[in-house]
């Protein structure tokens, strides 16, 4: 017993060290982000991160400092695993404000409208996620074939024109006299 309570002394001032350099890697991001010097906010995210891989607010900020450099797939995936890392309401709205932000500007529309939704859930008065769900629903009502899915759009008019192929096919087989 008198060892694990020793252990567990000489531990204290390790991780009190880890997470101080934590919380240093994110002031100086944050610096850096308030700058507008995305790359090196990244970097020192990406440092926090190597300590603690669970950190919220470094996930957070750091695809913040992603989708600025124009890297939303990379941004999107950090936004993911905060949310579920994450428990706080604000935040977790702020989280899925930007997750649909990204999912906008791809034309992903339906998948930015339940990101919006949940934005909504966590703080129903904000009028920015709330005008965004509505524009995504315009774009959707208005571009119906525009479902934000990417290449199954694309599979699904190819397999209408290939129907459309076998049935002509079909009928100028009909025609033709044998």
């Amino acid at each position: 017993m008198k060892r694990l309570i020793l252990l567990l002394i000489a531990l204290a001032p390790c991780s009190a060290l880890q997470a101080q350099n934590v919380r240093d890697y994110i002031r100086r991001g944050n610096r850096h982000y308030r700058d507008s010097v995305y790359d090196k906010a990244q970097v020192q995210y990406q440092k926090g991160f190597e300590l603690d891989s669970n950190s919220v607010q470094i996930r957070y900020n750091l695809a913040n400092s992603l989708l600025f450099q124009g890297q939303p797939k990379d941004a999107m995936q950090q936004y993911e695993k905060a949310a579920s890392l994450e428990r706080n309401p604000a935040r977790l709205h702020q989280i899925y404000h930007n997750m649909g932000v990204i999912l906008q500007s791809q034309k992903q529309f339906p998948l930015a409208i339940q990101a919006y939704v949940k934005a909504l859930a966590y703080d129903p008065r904000d009028n920015e996620s709330r005008y965004n769900l509505v524009v995504c629903q315009y774009q959707l009502e208005k571009n119906p074939q525009d479902q934000g899915g990417g290449g199954d759009n694309k599979e699904q008019q190819d397999k209408d024109k290939q129907k459309q192929q076998q049935q002509q096919q079909q009928q100028q087989q009909k025609q033709d006299p044998q």
